[in-house]
């Protein structure tokens, strides 16, 4: 799985129907999702870390 795909999953099942924007960022996946903007760091192909904004 590419990381977008792990985030896309882990998105889908966390907030089911709450739509979403995802793009790449500084070493991590960015989420923006209505007024909160989430940032996914993953490694090894897990996500090891998510700062809120």
């Amino acid at each position: 799985m590419t990381d977008f795909e792990i985030v896309k999953n882990y998105i889908d099942t966390k907030y089911a129907g709450k739509p979403y924007a995802m793009r790449n960022g500084n070493n991590c996946i960015w989420v923006s999702m209505g007024l909160c903007d989430m940032y996914f760091i993953l490694r090894d192909s897990k996500i090891v870390d998510i700062q809120v904004d």
